[in-house]
This record gives structure tokens, C-alpha cells and sequence, in this order.
């Protein structure tokens, strides 16, 4: 609940667009504490939904938190539900999203994907190019806050 007061914005507006939800990805994450590869793909997810969907703007914010629900239950495995329920929780204390809502749009993702979930993210390489690079913790930190950024960016260069 603490971590539902602090949430951006409020109801999403279609026309604030990608950079929006990933930032709203990257602060329920954040919120939650959980693993930086959950962040990663669920970008990932969330990205390979939308060029493969045609979806009603409205429903962009659900398809963003499914597929933060999906990395989440894809990652971490050994955590239980309980992670689970705290997302769900969190979203529908932020932005009045209803847990039946979110469960259909996972599916939906899902299907969509056919169920392929898995992808290399750059937090797949991250930890690999850092220990064969012998980085110390600062170096792997900007890394990693270099990487989140680009999340973000979507332009070709």
C-alpha cells in the first residue's frame, strides 16, 4: 500500500505513449524490489505483444503490467505467488486496475506470443560482459542504469 501512494500518475492516457509505461514498469519494479531481469523482459513481452496486436489504446496499461505479471512468473520461479499477489495488488491500488482484467490481458499476451517468452535481454549479457571485463560494482551499477535508460529509447539510430 506504501508503495501504491507513490505511484506515477494516475489513470494512463493512451496518448502519453511507450516511454510512460516503461516507466511505469520501471517503478512498479522498483516498488516491488524485484530482479532487474524482470524489468528487462517484461519490456521485452510487452514490445513483441504490441508489434504483433492490434489493441485498443485503452488497454495499453494492462498489457504492460501482463507482461510484467509473465517476466515475473517466467523469472522467478522460487518466489511463489506471493510476488505475484503484491503486483497485483500494487497495480490495482495505483491505477485502479482489476486483478480479472489483468489475468485475462496475461493470457491474451500470452497467446499472442504463443507462449514464447523467453528472449536474450541485455540483462542476459549485463552480468556475463561485467565479470569478463573484471568491472567493479560502480561500473556495473552505470551499466545497468545505462541499460534501464535505453529502455526508453525508441528510435532507430
Amino acid at each position: 500500500a506504501a508503495a501504491a501512494a507513490a505511484a506515477p500518475g494516475g489513470r494512463f492516457r493512451p496518448r502519453d505513449g511507450r516511454a510512460l509505461l516503461v516507466d511505469r514498469l520501471v517503478w512498479l519494479t522498483a516498488a516491488l524490489q524485484l530482479e532487474d531481469e524482470v524489468l528487462f523482459l517484461a519490456v521485452s513481452v510487452f514490445d513483441r505483444f504490441l508489434a504483433h496486436s492490434a489493441l485498443d489504446p485503452n488497454l495499453l496499461l494492462q498489457v504492460a503490467v501482463a507482461s510484467c505479471l509473465i517476466a515475473l512468473k517466467f523469472v522467478d520461479i522460487r518466489g511463489g505467488m506471493t510476488e505475484v499477489d503484491t503486483l497485483l495488488t500494487a497495480c490495482s491500488d495505483a491505477w485502479g486496475l482489476r486483478r480479472e482484467d489483468i489475468l485475462s490481458m496475461e493470457l491474451r499476451v500470452l497467446k499472442a506470443l504463443n507462449f514464447d517468452v523467453r528472449r536474450p535481454t541485455v540483462d542476459s549479457f549485463l552480468g556475463r560482459y561485467a565479470g569478463a571485463n573484471k568491472c567493479n560494482a560502480a561500473h556495473e551499477s552505470l551499466a545497468r542504469y545505462l541499460a534501464e535508460l535505453a529502455l526508453l529509447h525508441t528510435e532507430e539510430f
